[in-house]
């Protein structure tokens, strides 16, 4: 039968697993292991506990060249229509 080694992170995050060759030594050697991504499981006292890292917030993308240069656009035609009206400020 097959023996697992997990390469764990902190506070027993599985990082990786691999099948255990014969003649090395590991510190953390499973049976099996449960199936899916690995990295949502942590391995504390000798058991599996799914505790999936929480998924990060989009990061708000730059605004491309063209919204930039609609948007340039946009106040420049709004300070002629307010030249045209007399408006100031």
């Amino acid at each position: 039968m097959e023996k697992y080694a997990l390469n764990l992170g902190e506070n027993g995050r599985i990082l990786s697993v691999c099948v255990c060759i014969e003649g090395q030594t590991y510190e953390n050697v499973v049976d099996s292991f449960p199936d899916g991504d690995v990295t949502e499981y942590r391995y504390v006292d000798g058991e599996f506990i799914h505790d999936p890292l929480p998924t990060p917030e989009p990061a708000e993308a730059e605004p491309t060249a063209e919204e930039d240069a609609l948007a340039m656009l946009v106040d420049h035609e709004e300070r002629l229509i307010s030249l045209e009206l007399g408006i100031t400020e």
